[in-house]
């Protein structure tokens, strides 16, 4: 939500609250640079969310602005498309894509979270003497845990000793500087690490 929100702060950052209204919201919209619709959709669910807490529960103001219909439509979806068995090996054997983020990409094929939730782990998250882990945080709010298969198990083992045993509290997907992978543009990045790795089939692009 504040990486989506940054895109109505240079329009609405200095308003009261109670002084937003709808031509406001769209001025926003009107200025968001080039993204899909499904993002532009989310900016502005973020903007209703705002506009809808501050009529309740935090009562600075009487109504939202933003009429029902407000939020853009969705386009039509494309058809979905994912790596073949020989397409992950060569993509997680590229030495030309940087090695936390091969991780990350096989860790999400092959145990199914979601980006945010995987990026939000901590060494703490996992049991690396069983082969288990556990995600407290995601977005549904349903905690849940569950045994890693066995290649992953041994990649994770393998990829904490290199890592020369990091504190429990560390993150686990941290480039060499210590920062954690970014989380947005992470299609883009994903595409251009496709490209790195010499995979060209069209419907991956």
């Amino acid at each position: 939500d504040v990486h989506r929100l940054k895109h109505a702060l240079p329009i609405l950052r200095d308003m009261a609250i109670g002084k937003v209204e709808l031509v406001h919201a769209d001025q926003v919209m009107a200025s968001l640079p080039k993204m899909s619709q499904a993002s532009r959709r989310h900016v502005a669910q973020v903007i209703h969310r705002v506009m809808s807490l501050s009529v309740f529960p935090l009562k600075l103001r009487a109504s939202n602005p933003l009429p029902t219909g407000w939020l853009p439509k969705l386009g039509p979806r494309l058809a979905k498309a994912h790596l073949y068995p020989d397409e992950d090996a060569q993509l997680l054997a590229a030495e030309s894509v940087q090695f936390e983020w091969r991780m990350l990409y096989g860790f999400i094929h092959r145990e199914g979270p979601r980006r945010s939730e995987a990026l939000a782990l901590q060494w703490s998250d996992f049991d690396l003497d069983r082969g288990g882990v556990a995600l407290d945080k995601n977005k549904t709010d349903d905690p849940r845990a569950w045994a890693l298969r066995h290649d992953t198990h041994r990649a994770f083992q393998t990829w904490w000793a290199m890592r020369g045993g990091p504190p429990e509290d560390e993150r686990v997907f941290i480039d060499d500087a210590g920062h954690v992978l970014p989380w947005d543009h992470t299609a883009d990045r994903f595409r251009a690490d496709l490209k790195r790795a010499k995979i060209t089939r069209a419907q991956l692009f």
